[in-house]
C-alpha cells in the first residue's frame, strides 16, 4: 500500500513493503520522531515480511489507497490500533494486542494514526494472490472455482502461532541456513492462517475463532535484546562460556529471570542452550575436516573428553571417535 504520511522519511521505508526488487532492508525511527525500527525481507515467490516496533513523539496519520491482489496477515504483539478503510462507506477495523488479522483484496482509501506514547509491534506477511492460490491449490487452472475469501478477518493467536513468529525473527540458526528456515516457516504460518480463515470443508470464508492460550508468552522487546546479547555472548566465548550467574552479572538481570527468558524462548535453560551450541560447532568442525577430537573438544569448552564424547552421542546417536571414522570411509562430496 503507498502512503502519503507526515514524514517522508518513514515514507520510504514502508515503501519497500509494496517493492519486490530487493532483499532485505532495516530502518530506525529518527530520534527526533521516536524510537523503533522496521525490518523487511524478501523471500522467493514474491512475499514480503515486515517486522515494525514504534513508538513515536508525536501522532502520525499513514493515509493511502488500499492494496489490491494481495493477501496479507498482520500479527498484533503490542499496543492495539485502528484503522479507517473508506470505499462506499467508512469502516473502523481494530486489531488489538495478540489478535491475528487477515486481509485480502481491500479496495479503498485507508488511514491509520499512530498515538503518542504507544507502544506499537506488528509483523506482517504479505503475498501476491496468484502465489497464495497455486500454494493452497497447486492444481489450479482458469477452470478451477475461485475459492471465496472474506475481506477482513481476525482471530486470537494461540500458543503454535505465536512460537512460530518468534522463530520468524528470531530463527534459531545462522547464515544463509536462515532463509531456508523462513521459507519454511512462512508455510507453516500460512496454514494456520488459512485454516483459521478457511475452513478446510468448506473452504466458505468465514472466519472462525480459534481458542485463547496464554501458556506462550512472547517476550517483550527489552527481554529480547537481554536474550540475543547472552547468546552473542555464549557464541563469541564457547570455549571458556560464562557461567549463568556470571551471564546474568553481565547483563544486569537476576539468574532466575535469564533462566526463565532461555526457557521461554528456546525450550532449554542456559546450560543445556551452551550444550546444543558446543556440539553443533564440533559436529561442524569435524565436517570441516578437523578430526583430532582432544582438539576440537577444547575448542568448544570441553576438559572431560568422556564427557564431550557423552554429550556428543546423546545429539547425534554416535560418538565423535565413530563420526569421525564415517566421514573418512565416506567423505563428504561436493555438488
Amino acid at each position: 500500500m503507498k502512503r502519503e504520511l507526515q514524514n517522508r522519511e518513514i515514507y520510504q521505508a514502508y515503501d519497500h513493503m509494496n517493492r519486490q526488487d530487493y532483499f532485505q532492508s532495516s530502518y530506525s525511527i529518527p530520534e527526533h520522531l521516536g524510537t523503533g525500527f522496521i525490518h523487511c525481507y524478501a523471500i522467493p515467490w514474491g512475499i514480503v515480511i515486515g517486522e515494525f516496533f514504534m513508538q513515536y513523539r508525536q501522532d502520525m496519520v499513514f493515509r493511502g489507497r488500499a492494496t489490491s491482489g494481495t493477501f496479507e496477515f498482520t500479527f498484533c504483539l503490542g499496543d492495539e490500533i485502528d484503522w479507517t478503510l473508506t470505499n462506499t462507506d467508512s469502516q473502523i477495523i481494530r486489531m488489538k494486542q495478540n489478535q491475528a488479522f487477515f486481509s485480502h483484496d481491500r479496495n479503498g482509501v485507508e488511514e491509520i494514526c499512530y498515538k503518542t506514547g504507544k507502544t506499537y509491534h506488528f509483523i506482517g506477511i504479505r503475498i501476491p494472490g496468484k502465489t497464495l492460490t497455486q500454494l493452497v491449490d497447486p492444481t489450479y487452472d482458469n477452470e478451477t472455482p475461485k475459492r471465496k475469501y472474506p475481506v477482513f478477518a481476525s482471530w486470537d493467536m494461540n500458543d503454535t502461532l505465536k512460537k512460530a513468529l518468534f522463530q520468524l525473527t528470531q530463527p534459531p540458526v545462522r547464515g544463509g541456513a536462515k532463509n531456508l528456515y523462513r521459507q519454511g516457516l512462512i508455510l507453516e504460518l500460512c496454514s494456520y492462517c488459512m485454516d483459521a480463515v478457511c475452513p478446510v470443508e468448506d473452504f466458505t470464508g468465514m472466519p472462525i475463532t480459534l481458542g485463547v492460550d496464554n501458556s506462550f508468552v512472547l517476550p517483550d522487546s527489552g527481554d529480547l535484546h537481554t536474550v540475543n546479547i547472552a547468546v552473542q555472548l555464549l557464541e563469541d566465548h564457547i570455549e571458556c562460556a560464562p557461567s549463568c550467574k556470571e551471564l546474568a552479572g553481565k547483563l544486569y538481570v537476576s539468574e532466575s529471570k535469564l533462566q526463565r527468558l532461555f526457557k521461554r524462548v528456546f525450550g532449554m535453560t542456559v546450560h543445556q542452550y551452551l550444550q546444543e551450541l558446543r556440539v553443533q560447532k564440533a559436529r561442524r568442525m569435524f565436517m570441516d575436516g578437523e578430526c583430532r577430537i582432544s582438539r576440537v573438544a577444547s575448542a568448544v569448552g570441553y576438559e572431560n573428553l568422556s564427557y564431550f564424547s557423552a554429550v556428543y552421542q546423546r545429539k547425534y546417536g554416535t560418538t565423535p571417535k565413530q563420526f569421525c571414522r564415517s566421514l573418512r570411509q565416506n567423505p563428504p562430496k561436493m555438488i
